[in-house]
């Protein structure tokens, strides 16, 4: 798989891979950030059914040694101290 960043005709990108012209004034204003900071993050509908099922079957079978790695990291996280802190 292609991991090819969007270039336009001038071959000029951004740091993330867009152009400047992939985004127009009126689509991205701190207005923008603003809304989507404060707005309620909540799923949009109800999983179905099937998704509810396969979500089930998917932790019935969860690695032993990915579950302990992934306690390790939680615990060492929640006691970082410095740059990585979050407050």
């Amino acid at each position: 798989m292609s991991m090819a960043r969007p270039e336009d005709e001038a071959g000029d990108f951004t740091e993330e891979g867009f152009t400047e012209e992939d985004f127009t004034d009126e689509e991205v204003t701190p207005a923008t950030g603003d809304a989507e900071e404060t707005a309620p993050h909540e799923a949009d509908r109800e999983p179905t059914p099937e998704e509810a099922e396969a979500a089930d079957r998917a932790a019935r079978h969860v690695n032993p040694e990915v579950a302990e790695h992934e306690r390790e990291m939680m615990d060492i996280g929640a006691h970082v101290e410095g740059e990585g802190e979050v407050s």
